[in-house]
């Protein structure tokens, strides 16, 4: 179910990334002089505002997913937790940004600009559409989690066992909803590219039972 969506929302994500470095590299070149990263990114909450609409159709349908999976009905995620994805997505790179804008001398304007450039570079081409990916598993097991009933104890379930120590941990460990699994989570991910997800143990028992 999610590597469609995977697909579809990297494809806006990259354009939404193109649109996010060409405003700020036109906020640069109008300053006067070299300019603070304060005074040209926009603030974070209208950066998070624009990200839950570049992604809010993908982690809608992965959130609901999840909690069909689960025995529940679909539904929409809240907009705190739509939110919260976005900010899994573009705030380490806004850190990163922000950086590249502050460091090096007065007056180095065209070093800036490279800097920036690279630091969007590196992002579009190496590490946004795990983040993207990320966000999806993370909505999924959302989804999974809101949708079980309190008590239901969940498993998480390792992508591939063997690879992560401490996912393999939290998959040894069924726990109630409401506690935590070993690692400190309630559900998946554990980690940046941690692709476990959520599954309540009776749910499991049922497909198994019927297999």
């Amino acid at each position: 179910m999610l590597d469609p969506l995977l697909a579809t929302v990297a494809k806006r994500a990259k354009r939404a990334a193109q649109d996010d470095q060409n405003a700020l590299l036109d906020a640069v070149r109008r300053h006067k002089g070299r300019p603070t990263a304060a005074q040209v990114l926009s603030p974070d909450s209208d950066l998070l505002a624009a990200w839950v609409g570049v992604t809010r159709d993908a982690i809608d349908e992965a959130y609901g997913g999840g909690r069909v999976a689960a025995g529940g009905e679909a539904t929409a995620a809240s907009d705190d937790f739509a939110t919260e994805v976005a900010a899994v997505i573009v705030l380490p790179v806004r850190e990163r940004i922000a950086a590249a804008i502050d460091a090096g001398e007065e007056g180095d304007t065209g070093g800036l600009v490279e800097r920036v450039g690279a630091r969007f570079r590196e992002w579009k081409n190496q590490t946004l559409e795990n983040a993207l990916a990320d966000a999806l598993a993370m909505a999924w097991s959302r989804g999974v989690y809101d949708a079980s009933p309190d008590g239901t104890v969940l498993r998480w379930i390792p992508l591939v066992e063997g690879r992560c120590a401490d996912c393999d941990d939290n998959g040894l460990e069924p726990t109630v909803k409401g506690s935590t699994f070993p690692t400190g989570q309630t559900h998946p991910p554990a980690h940046p590219g941690c692709r476990c997800l959520l599954a309540p143990a009776d749910v499991l028992s049922g497909l198994a039972a019927n297999a």
